[in-house]
């Protein structure tokens, strides 16, 4: 049936509009870095191992977009380095009721696989490097296996490898071409409309059932 997600997550061909219309510099590779809703996993660390590099000056033309969820510290963090460096291409990004703009405006993704996000990124055309500095729990670590496996995803296993991945994948759109081609095989377009039909075609045959069992 495929995992349902709303209808504005969808590919944008000329993300340069949509990144002034969100204060973005129009041109430069965008990476999105998502701490998740409550500000967990390994992105914060690689986040912090990222601007030191950036800093240095040892990172090409890459502007990031954090996501910091519902973590205060992890934005006033950011924001206060944004603050103390005003030139540094980073804007941080506390809770948003919908991402799909920001997702729609990147050219990658850093996530951990929890399922909404990674699919949410595939719908919207954006190759993923998942957060695989510590062990992802089972259910993540299938997915892990299946989009890398597929080539849809990147892992990142460390530190160092992180940072040499976000320092050559901007120079090699044929490796994220081929990883946007192979995420598209596995998003189904309508999904979340089918599944609604399916759910409303089948519920005749259930509304006797769960009336009794409700009033039981």
């Amino acid at each position: 049936m495929g995992m349902p997600v709303r209808p504005e997550f969808k590919p944008v061909l000329d993300k340069s509009p949509l990144r002034q219309s969100l204060g973005l510099e129009p041109d430069p590779f965008t990476l999105m870095m998502s701490a998740g809703y409550i500000g967990g996993g390994h992105v914060p660390h690689l986040f912090d191992a990222l601007m030191e590099q950036m800093l240095a000056g040892f990172v090409p033309r890459t502007q990031v977009i954090y996501l910091t969820g519902q973590s205060a510290p992890l934005f006033d963090h950011a924001s206060q380095l944004k603050l103390k460096h005003p030139g540094l291409p980073l804007h941080p990004v506390s809770y948003v009721p919908n991402m799909a703009p920001w997702l729609q405006a990147s050219d990658a993704i850093v996530t951990k696989l929890g399922g909404l996000t990674t699919f949410e990124a595939l719908a919207c055309d954006v190759p993923v490097l998942a957060d695989c500095v510590k062990t992802p729990m089972p259910q993540e670590a299938q997915t892990v296996n299946y989009l890398t496996t597929l080539g849809a995803a990147i892992r990142i296993t460390g530190v160092d490898p992180f940072l040499d991945l976000v320092t050559t994948l901007p120079q090699q759109p044929d490796r994220l071409n081929l990883m946007r081609q192979q995420g598209r095989k596995l998003v189904l377009p309508g999904a979340s409309d089918a599944i609604a039909q399916d759910v409303m075609n089948m519920a005749p045959f259930f509304e006797k059932p769960l009336v009794t069992a409700f009033r039981a």
